[in-house]
């Protein structure tokens, strides 16, 4: 079956009717250039009622729902003439309320935003109740809003390239890495990684999509700390022998370890023992687990009736207090 042609829609938001703050869905009703009213769903951040958009996706229709516009991409048309601009500055930016709107209006027409964006002390000068201070926080504002509606658009393309990676990861990313989030995928596509429930695999099939040289030796750390946290996760295994580190990287990215592992080890990430790696926080956290064992043990030696509730005790003080020895092991000790 051939694909649905991609048309575009231009209307305004005349109400929210769902939005899911964490994936960015919304379902939206809109009315276009001549009045008539649709309901168009998708991804949106931060929809605002009354705002212009350009909406570029397919018909569908539902028997419960009827016919829906499903946008894929979008685009904020910026208000150009005053009532547009008066409803826009109102809802986006503080320290603008209709007073303020409404003088700004008068002063600079249509070429408000430009004002504010551009030149924040002419806007102190000549606005009275805007400070230097708050002319910036606007301009800061204003241009923050645009970067971000820009970056979740992009970051939509991006990942598009890449079936099955979970909707509300381009607002994870927008919430982590703010305007800088489609620059940290391009120099790091393992990033997501860092995400939940988005693993090597998936971001793997994302840098080779948007053409990362596959001996990149960013690729081959992230496939050793994959291959470290799967031993971990699956026999609880810490230490990893080189050969097999070795043996699961190169049927992972047909290449060997050599390179991720030099830069793992350089940047703290993992540490050796041997000819055997572990990830360094669990090495810590193991380490410091037998330090506070090893103070149990003393302090049974030097007091023999010392009880197991006394051993609890301790164990909630100095630097033990943070880790927990169950039942059986305090038993041991």
């Amino acid at each position: 079956m051939a694909a649905e042609s991609q048309s575009v829609q231009v209307g305004s938001l005349k109400k929210i009717i769902f939005k899911k703050i964490d994936t960015g869905f919304l379902i939206g009703s809109f009315s276009d250039e001549s009045g008539k009213e649709f309901v168009a769903i998708g991804t949106m951040v931060n929809p605002e009622e009354q705002m212009a958009y350009k909406l570029t996706g397919t018909w569908v229709k539902t028997e419960r729902y009827g016919e829906q516009f499903k946008f894929n991409w979008y685009e904020v048309k910026r208000p150009d003439d005053v009532e547009g601009i008066y409803r826009y500055l109102v809802r986006i930016t503080k320290w603008v309320g209709p007073k303020v709107a409404n003088a700004l209006l008068k002063q600079y027409g249509d070429d408000t935003l430009n004002v504010l964006k551009n030149d924040p002390e002419k806007v102190a000068g000549d606005i009275r109740g805007i400070t230097l201070e708050r002319a910036l926080e606007i301009k800061t504002a204003l241009i923050s809003n645009e970067k971000i509606e820009s970056t979740l658009i992009e970051l939509e393309r991006i990942f598009s390239l890449v079936p099955g990676i979970k909707k509300s990861l381009p607002m994870d990313l927008i919430q982590a890495y703010g305007a800088n989030a489609v620059e940290k995928i391009k120099e790091n596509p393992y990033v997501i990684t860092k995400i939940r429930k988005i693993g090597f695999l998936t971001a793997d099939r994302l840098a080779m999509a948007i053409g990362m040289d596959p001996r990149d030796s960013k690729r081959a750390m992230a496939a050793v700390l994959h291959v470290l946290l799967e031993a971990q996760s699956i026999d609880g295994s810490t230490w990893v022998a080189f050969s097999e580190i070795e043996k699961a990287v190169n049927e992972l990215i047909g290449n060997n370890p050599y390179d991720g592992l030099a830069r793992l080890l350089k940047n703290g990430d993992i540490v050796a023992r041997g000819y055997s790696y572990a990830l360094a926080p669990t090495d810590r956290s193991e380490t410091e687990i037998a330090v506070a064992i090893k103070r149990l043990l003393s302090a049974k030696n030097e007091s023999p009736s010392q009880s197991q509730s006394q051993l609890e005790s301790q164990m909630q003080s100095e630097d033990a207090e943070e880790y927990e020895i169950s039942e059986e092991e305090l038993e041991g000790i």
